[in-house]
């Protein structure tokens, strides 16, 4: 199980989650570089702090599969938060949740 350093990540988004008991937690979604493991295998760093953590690095054919599919996991891992009750806010705007149409326009849904 890879897990590459994420310190210089290629795109990230904040979030405060607001779970269904009140309580609050900083979420960060991050993606890294896609890197050449061997021949045409890729992988892709990915981590959705705050939530999961970092995740094993994403494999994939060619450098944009395994990029396509971090940003897949994310999202639906975002997805699921939001259907499990809990809400998303920008942390410089609450006054509107994040809304899964929203989620799925960031990362390409």
């Amino acid at each position: 199980m890879i897990k590459s350093p994420l310190d210089h990540p290629i795109a990230q988004q904040h979030y405060i989650w607001v779970r269904p008991d009140g309580s609050e937690v900083a979420v960060t979604a991050k993606v890294g570089k896609p890197y050449l493991e061997e021949a045409t295998f890729w992988r892709c760093p990915a981590a959705l702090e705050g939530i999961d953590g970092q995740y094993p690095d994403i494999c994939g054919e060619g450098s944009m599969q395994p990029l396509g599919l971090a940003l897949r996991l994310i999202r639906t891992r975002l997805l699921a938060t939001i259907e499990d009750g809990g809400k998303l806010y920008y942390p410089e705007d609450r006054s509107m949740a994040v809304d899964a149409e929203t989620i799925n326009v960031v990362f390409a849904g």
